[in-house]
């Protein structure tokens, strides 16, 4: 039997299984991969009775050396602490607001939002505008605004209050499972 991820909910228990090219999946940019990888593998390795073989030209890749040993606490004081260092969930409140429209008018659109959330800064706001990973989907630009705010700031009433009355066509999302 082959299958992707999403058919891991459907696979009866086996005797064998493997993952072919893991590391594909640790080229995605995406900061919860170490952590989506993990409960990928441990829920194979729950539906496996015998052995799991994985495929990877990086057999010393810490994830892989965490779960051959059963040491899930080494894992996450891992990732925690690398999460901290970079300033990433759960240490931080990310909040990404998306707009799509034509290039023109999704780079006027996120413009003006930078301005309405410039006094905000000084409350330790920060705010980056980027692509997204996949910039234009039938034959519109993507753009997303990435708040980052430290969690002893978040929530912030007033900044609530503005993100709240934004239009529809600000996509807001706190804490997304996703930054692409």
């Amino acid at each position: 039997m082959l299958g992707t991820e999403s058919s891991l909910a459907y696979l009866p228990e086996v005797t064998y299984s493997g993952i072919a090219s893991l590391d594909s999946l640790f080229s995605l940019p995406d900061f919860r991969i170490n952590e989506r990888i993990c409960h990928i593998i441990l829920r194979l390795l729950e539906k496996t009775s015998s052995y799991v073989i994985i495929q990877s030209r990086n057999a010393k890749n810490p994830i892989l050396k965490h779960l051959m040993s059963g040491n899930l606490n080494s894992f996450y004081r891992e990732e925690a602490s690398a999460r901290e260092i970079i300033s990433y969930p759960p240490f931080v409140t990310h909040i990404k607001i998306t707009v799509e429209d034509t290039k023109a008018n999704a780079a006027q659109k996120m413009k003006k939002l930078q301005d309405i959330l410039e006094p905000f800064e000084s409350k330790g706001l920060k705010v980056m505008i980027f692509p997204a990973f996949v910039p234009t989907v039938r034959g519109k630009s993507i753009l997303h605004m990435l708040l980052t705010m430290q969690k002893g700031n978040w929530p912030d009433v007033e900044l609530q209050a503005t993100i709240a009355h934004l239009p529809p066509d600000y996509e807001v999302r706190v804490n997304p499972e996703s930054l692409l």
